[in-house]
């Protein structure tokens, strides 16, 4: 799977070494998040796409102070004229995305510290209309 990843060094920001660590983390989360539910990921972005028009699939990363069986990840849709678009580093990647084939994640962290968040390109197994058609069609066999 292919990834293209905005970055703040890109936009010429000063990063300490905790600040990079976490964005790696997020990175790796992303990517992990691909693999592991593009189907779910692929259909959510289609939605977006047939709803609103071109939109971030957006999932906010929970706390973890134990890891404890299945951990649940809040999925949402971030619109391309949110505000949050631009403080998250994806407005020059809301306009290269192909919504026929591919999808836009941010995975972002938030706690009383800090907020950050890594936004990617990401290409789904299937293409996403093929993704929401068969999530669709089995509804009860993925967590809506």
């Amino acid at each position: 799977m292919n990834y293209e990843y905005s970055h703040p060094r890109k936009h010429n920001a000063q990063l300490d070494s905790l600040e990079e660590e976490m964005l790696l983390g997020l990175q790796i989360c992303g990517e992990l998040l691909v693999q592991s539910k593009d189907v779910m990921l692929g259909a959510l972005a289609y939605q977006g796409w047939l709803e609103h028009g071109r939109c971030l699939v957006i999932v906010n990363l929970p706390q973890i102070t134990e890891v404890s069986g299945a951990i649940e990840l809040p999925m949402g849709l971030m619109l391309y004229n949110d505000p949050g678009v631009k403080m998250v580093g994806a407005e020059h990647l809301i306009k290269q995305y192909n919504p026929q084939t591919e999808g836009l994640l941010v995975v972002s962290h938030t706690n009383y510290n800090c907020c950050m968040a890594c936004a990617c390109i990401f290409a789904p197994s299937f293409p996403p209309h093929i993704c929401y058609e068969e999530i669709m069609s089995r509804p009860s066999e993925f967590d809506l």
